[in-house]
């Protein structure tokens, strides 16, 4: 920790050094919004491999996976009729003079933040993560239809249509954040 401390401390003392020329009153502006995302409901066929994994030996539920145990019992509290269908999550966008800072309560995969800077109306912007809480990874919806660790229920717990939704709601606040004066 230490040393990429120090070496994230030199490197940003070394470019402070070398400005030649800054804005002293840039504009400062922010939105929030909250967006409600809807819980992945599991499929039968999941309650079920979930129901396996749980009637399994210790050992050879571990064999499986280190964390199959887990995976499983978020399955069956996912599958619970009394379990949350939805859950609001907090992102924002603020605006640093003519760079842009946005954060998500994710992990977010790499697609997610090279298309918000590829369509930010800001020629800097930067993505900022696990701000303002933890739901997990937010893979986009190509990588649910790929399958892998990232989009597993216990990984990831809302629907597909989660990054593309928490995509557009922030490049409309960049947007509204552009026309500030």
């Amino acid at each position: 920790m230490r040393v990429v401390a120090t070496k994230t401390a030199t490197a940003a003392w070394r470019a402070v050094k070398d400005i030649e020329t800054y804005h002293d009153n840039p504009i400062i502006a922010m939105r929030q919004r909250e967006v409600e995302l809807r819980y992945r409901v599991p499929t039968d066929t999941e309650v079920a491999r979930a129901r396996q994994i749980h009637a399994l030996p210790a050992k050879e539920r571990s064999e499986l996976h280190s964390k199959a145990s887990s995976y499983a019992t978020h399955t069956m509290r996912f599958a619970e009729p009394d379990a949350p269908r939805t859950e609001k999550v907090i992102i924002q966008a603020i605006r640093i003079g003519d760079q842009a800072i946005v954060s998500m309560p994710f992990e977010v995969l790499v697609e997610i933040g090279l298309e918000i800077k590829d369509k930010s109306p800001f020629p800097y912007t930067f993505l900022i993560e696990l701000a303002n809480g933890g739901y997990g990874y937010l893979p986009p919806p190509n990588q649910h239809e790929l399958g892998g660790y990232e989009t597993w229920l216990g990984t990831s717990r809302f629907l597909p249509n989660a990054s593309p939704l928490l995509t557009r709601n922030l490049l409309e606040m960049l947007k509204e954040l552009q026309k500030v004066n």
